[in-house]
């Protein structure tokens, strides 16, 4: 057989046609001795050699196969060779395997593979194939490996008490690489039931994840809690609660963050360490966009002080709010003024003083929240002036002091003469 990374040639032998002018003659392939595939047919005269030329395979991985002959005339009878095996080479320097699964439970199971070699790529995509049959039909999302060593992938939802079949599986610089196919069987179902309800309570940052136990079963108790985070493959779980009678169990969550997407899943593990599983389902905590606050006209404006006025319109999810004033002479405003903290949607305000007399100020509302991840919200920026006529102004440049004073004489001294001949007519 020409065997390649991609593609083998298989061979059979028709040994005798008996008593018939022809057969056809064709081979059954696949990943298991199950097969799964077939070949085109041939049409055979005479006994010898058939064979078939596969192509699209996967690099590293074994094939078994097995020839097949039937009489083309009605009434004949199929019979085929021994099963066969083949594997073609390895993708240039990439190699995995799959080992065992751990962490077996009615409903859940952890695949695991090892990345032996990634060659000459500086990271690989790996993830697992499985099903309940050699033909898989369910694959995880796939994992960036950095480095060669162990992976692996957490698998809920799964039947209870069936045998499922997984391999390992990765890709790289064009090439896709199959690790040998294992098996392994989920316990038995449980009498233990809950389900996954939808979460209440929420805001920016807090949740609560809520689940129904329908059914204890046998046990007189189970620990109840939630697999969560900002993925489907949660990443967290919660304390337990340790649950003795049907009913809903909830648990507070705390510190999470505004206008995110947040996956769930309730679980229910009994005293032999077996876990029932819930649905997923997932919420969207509050965004904290609707955080609103406007500036308003200053007051009470004198020559060196004034009041600074906003207005906080929306407090949006917070339950406290912090608000200032910026201000300074130019837009660029450069002061600020005292935090001051407000639990609801109201006015607010902040006096200023030691301003300068007949200048114009700039100012800005500001409002935060602080458990918002930082992000602020302004009012338009607004002025005024103080009050006051401003410093005198200097003569005018070039014309000195004494000059003044002689032109003010003058002018007495033409009004006297005036005064003196009128008074003489």
């Amino acid at each position: 057989m020409g065997v390649t990374s991609t593609s083998a040639t298989i061979t059979g032998y028709l040994e005798s046609l008996g008593s018939y002018r022809n057969a056809s003659a064709w081979f059954e392939w696949g990943p298991t001795a199950a097969y799964g595939q077939t070949t085109s047919m041939q049409t055979m005269y005479s006994p010898g050699t058939f064979s078939y030329t596969l192509q699209g395979l996967n690099p590293g991985s074994t094939y078994h196969f097995r020839a097949l002959a039937v009489p083309t005339a009605a009434g004949g009878t199929t019979v085929h060779g021994f099963d066969s095996v083949f594997t073609t080479t390895f993708a240039p320097g990439l190699k995995l395997s799959t080992s065992a699964a751990s962490s077996v439970a009615a409903q859940s199971a952890t695949f695991n593979g090892f990345l032996t070699s990634m060659g000459s790529s500086n990271s690989v995509n790996a993830w697992f194939e499985y099903g309940t049959d050699a033909t898989f039909g369910s694959s995880t999302p796939q994992q960036t490996l950095n480095t060669p060593g162990n992976f692996s992938y957490n698998i809920s939802r799964l039947q209870p008490g069936l045998t499922y079949y997984y391999r390992a599986a990765a890709f790289s610089n064009g090439y896709k690489v199959y690790g040998q196919y294992s098996t392994f069987q989920t316990t038995s179902p449980s009498p233990v039931s809950i389900s996954t309800s939808p979460a209440s309570n929420i805001s920016a940052n807090t949740a609560t994840l809520n689940a129904y136990v329908h059914s204890l079963g046998s046990v007189r108790s189970v620990q109840v809690m939630f697999n969560f985070g900002p993925t489907p493959q949660y990443g967290n779980v919660t304390a337990p609660t340790s649950v003795t009678y049907p009913g809903t169990v909830s648990f507070q969550m705390t510190g999470l963050k505004p206008g995110a997407d947040y996956y769930y899943q309730a679980v229910a593990q009994l005293p032999d360490n077996l876990k029932v599983y819930g649905s997923s389902n997932v919420f969207t905590t509050i965004s904290n966009s609707s955080l609103s606050v406007t500036t308003s006209p200053a007051s009470a404006i004198t020559t060196s002080s004034a009041i600074l006025n906003g207005f906080l319109q929306d407090a949006g999810s917070s339950a406290s709010v912090q608000a200032w004033f910026a201000y300074g002479t130019t837009t660029d405003l450069g002061n600020s003024t005292e935090i001051q903290t407000l639990n609801r949607a109201r006015s607010f305000s902040t006096v200023i003083t030691g301003l300068a007399p007949a200048r114009t100020y700039y100012y800005q509302a500001i409002a935060l929240n602080p458990t918002g991840g930082g992000r602020s919200v302004n009012g338009s920026i607004s002025s005024f002036v103080t009050g006051g006529s401003g410093p005198t102004p200097p003569p005018a440049p070039g014309v000195p002091t004494f000059v003044w004073m002689i032109m003010g004489g003058f002018v007495i001294v033409i009004l006297i003469l005036i005064i003196l001949l009128s008074s003489r007519r």
